[in-house]
């Protein structure tokens, strides 16, 4: 009886966040994607390769620092860093690769979308079929246990 649920309660906590990923890459001196649409509040994870980068937003808070920023992420290392909440267009660069104002290089957009209901049409981020498969595993071992 606590398999399946248990086999639940992973589908529910693992699936969503594996599922709802937005990568993007640092290399060559230019990032891959440079525009991406994501959700308000969305967590963005950068790879990096070749040279140190960084993704930092142009636009500045109150507070005077960028709305988003990974910091330095090192060659085949990764950062993560969380999208504003105000839907609109954000213009981000790597400090060491561009400028703020920079109309070329390590330039990008993002944007963030209002919130809307229904479905969303994000590919899968890899290893999410393997947490659905094992779910599954997990959820018929527990129905040939009884």
């Amino acid at each position: 009886m606590r398999t399946p649920f248990f086999a639940v309660a992973v589908a529910v906590l693992l699936a969503p966040s594996a599922l709802a990923a937005t990568m993007v890459t640092a290399k060559n001196f230019q990032f891959d994607p440079s525009q991406f649409t994501v959700a308000p509040g969305e967590v963005v994870t950068v790879q990096g390769s070749g040279d140190g980068h960084t993704l930092t937003a142009v636009q500045k808070g109150a507070d005077g620092k960028p709305l988003f920023d990974t910091g330095t992420i090192q060659p085949a290392a990764s950062g993560t860093f969380t999208a504003p909440t105000t839907p609109g267009q954000y213009k981000f660069y790597c400090q060491f690769h561009a400028a703020p104002d920079s109309t070329s290089g390590m330039i990008g957009t993002l944007t963030v979308q209002a919130a809307t209901t229904g479905t969303t049409s994000k590919t899968p981020a890899p290893g999410a079929a393997l947490v659905v498969g094992a779910v599954a595993l997990l959820a018929l071992a527990g129905r040939r246990a009884r």
